[in-house]
């Protein structure tokens, strides 16, 4: 990723992030915004809904960055 932003002419943005350790190389390498996704894996068990690793990495990101979701909401109630 750091050497495609090194020469990209269009934003870059960071797709599949769900562990909030993540988001600090992201933020260090010049990514323009991270995507919280599971990329649709809930197949397996192990693997976190996006709407619960999302606090995390908004407090670990701290503002520095946009910060996008995908998936995850399954009720009126995820949002708020």
């Amino acid at each position: 990723m750091e050497w495609l932003i090194s020469f990209a002419k269009v934003t870059v943005l960071l797709k599949g992030i769900l562990n909030p350790d993540d988001a600090e190389p992201a933020i260090k390498i010049g990514t323009s915004s991270i995507i919280v996704s599971n990329h649709g894996g809930k197949d397996l068990d192990t693997i976190p809904e996006t709407i619960e690793a999302l606090p995390r990495i908004a407090e670990r990101v701290n503002k520095r960055i946009p910060i996008l979701m995908d998936v995850g909401i399954r009720r009126g109630a995820d949002i708020f």
